[in-house]
């Protein structure tokens, strides 16, 4: 499978992405996080060439992720899915665990199997969890 065959969306991710804008609480890790105890931005997009930016949000108490969301102002289907993703999973573990989460067996376990469009945005999320977790561990918002 070459690259831009990689880069379409799969059945799977259109069917998460729809849900997220149909099911009434579908967005409910989309939003701003005013009291996040950090947050980070950067890009979000696999092709590099878009100015799409990511912005994660994450509340942290006693070494847990208590709540996590994201914004994603003009970003494609297949980092929406894979930011939400990772809320969903990081929700409630420790911050140092959610470090390990497996973009591919993890991500797909939510999914419904692979996808790899999902899998390659999910490594830019994780990306932006780690900038998270340094920067939390530093004392600095960013």
């Amino acid at each position: 499978m070459d690259e831009q065959e990689e880069d379409r969306l799969d059945e799977l991710t259109i069917r998460y992405f729809e849900r997220m804008f149909s099911e009434p609480d579908g967005l409910r890790n989309r939003h701003r996080m005013d009291d996040a105890s950090v947050s980070v931005s950067g890009h979000g997009c696999i092709d590099e060439r878009r100015p799409d930016k990511v912005y994660l949000h994450l509340r942290i108490v006693d070494g847990v992720i208590a709540d996590v969301a994201f914004e994603c102002p003009s970003c494609d289907p297949g980092i929406y899915v894979a930011v939400d993703i990772l809320c969903e999973l990081a929700k409630g573990m420790r911050f140092v665990d959610a470090l390990n989460l497996d973009v591919g067996r993890d991500f797909s376990m939510i999914l419904g199997g692979p996808s790899a469009i999902v899998s390659r945005h999910a490594v830019l999320v994780m990306e932006r969890l780690k900038e998270a977790f340094a920067l939390y561990n530093s004392g600095q918002d960013g």
